[in-house]
């Protein structure tokens, strides 16, 4: 079981990597399934409890405000 853990968090950590640093998305992606799978890598790192991990979620939910902006045209989430 533990390689199976270690495989998920190797290929989220690289997910994460290419949807934060570089902002690399499949070209089928529209802004619902990028919320989705955002708040799920964020859920994720919440979980593991670490500071490093919550510095990461804070830097997703940027990018889950820009996505939810775009989607919804509201401020709402953005500004509170």
């Amino acid at each position: 079981m533990k390689m199976k853990e270690n495989f998920l968090e190797l290929c989220i950590e690289e997910v994460y990597c290419l949807i934060v640093d570089e902002d690399h998305w499949p070209t089928d992606f529209d802004n619902d399934k990028k919320l989705k799978l955002l708040t799920r890598i964020q859920q994720f790192y919440e979980k593991r409890d670490t500071v490093s991990d919550y510095k990461r979620c804070a830097k997703l939910q940027q990018h889950i405000d820009l996505y939810a902006y775009e989607t919804t045209g509201s401020l709402e989430r953005v500004l509170n």
